[in-house]
């Protein structure tokens, strides 16, 4: 038995199927085992297995208050937003001249959520966790100051 393992005889070497414990190397099953929890992962992800997607819902009994924001070159008119903590906004955000962009910025967060074009407004909800301001902004360059273009929500 000894030859088969480190003769000449063409066999294998021991070290390809044991280490110092005598058993299987866990290099010969590791790509192995990677492989197939990426696999599940990513699979699982794509909704293959019973993934779920999640959707931001707002609870029935909270106040949902609804605003519409128009943005021209360089403005936003509201730019000022009060709401109480915990009520659900939501803006509907129109372009009235030149595709515009809206971005929110928070405490260590930005988020962008993409642009708008005349005529085809988008509606974006904000979440009022917690106490404070929340700063919006336009993400999408409109002239030389689209940089004024700011607001606030404040949050109370």
């Amino acid at each position: 038995m000894r030859d088969f393992f480190e003769g000449r005889s063409g066999g294998f070497r021991r070290s390809h199927f044991e280490g110092r414990s005598g058993g299987f190397r866990r290099s010969h099953c590791r790509p192995l085992g990677w492989g197939l929890v990426l696999s599940a992962l990513f699979l699982g992800g794509c909704g293959f297995f019973g993934g779920k997607k999640v959707e931001l819902k707002v609870p029935e009994e909270s106040v949902i208050v609804r605003v519409t924001i128009t943005a021209k070159r360089y403005s936003f008119t509201p730019n000022l937003i009060r709401v109480k903590q915990g009520q659900a906004l939501e803006i509907k955000l129109v372009s009235e001249d030149v595709p515009h962009g809206f971005g929110i910025r928070r405490p260590g967060r930005i988020r962008n959520f993409g642009s708008f074009e005349p005529g085809q407004p988008i509606t974006v909800v904000v979440r009022t966790d917690t106490k404070g301001v929340i700063e919006f902004f336009s993400t999408v360059y409109s002239g030389v100051d689209y940089n004024d273009m700011q607001g606030k929500i404040l949050v109370e």
